[in-house]
């Protein structure tokens, strides 16, 4: 696992995007967050231009509000966790059947990039690794 960083006050923050209170998977999680004490954060559409690291109050230039079509998906960014909290909060959604497929830690590398960007970051990722899955699926005669 990469590097983690704090957010501003040294506390754990849920970056959530495309997971709001209304959506079964954004009202599961945010409950899970609450029973852990955990503040959870919405990036609306117009913020996907904010770095993740000013998203997350670590400062920063501010930038033009995003323009363009909301993407698809649904991104959690783990911000100030411990890995107590991590590993506590994934075996949560597992329980719970809570699944946010596009997931990051917040690292000194990625509090640069755009919410927009780290989301299609994770979606190449996310990608690639389930076309690595069906080769090695074929590979093992499945």
């Amino acid at each position: 696992m990469r590097a983690h960083i704090s957010s501003a006050a040294n506390r754990a923050l849920a970056l959530l995007y495309g997971l709001g209170e209304e959506t079964a998977e954004g009202g599961a999680l945010r409950a899970l967050l609450r029973a852990m004490g955990i503040e959870a954060r919405e990036i609306t559409v117009p913020e996907l231009s904010q770095t993740v690291g000013a998203l997350a109050g670590l400062g920063g230039k501010t930038a033009k509000p995003f323009e363009g079509d909301a993407p698809d998906g649904a991104m959690l960014v783990f911000c100030g966790f411990s890995q107590g909290q991590l590993n506590g909060l994934l075996e949560a959604m597992r329980a719970a059947k809570v699944q946010v497929a596009y997931k990051a830690v917040l690292t000194a590398h990625n509090q640069k990039w755009s919410a927009a960007a780290l989301l299609e970051e994770l979606k190449q990722e996310h990608a690639a690794m389930e076309r690595q899955s069906d080769v090695d699926g074929r590979r093992n005669g499945q």
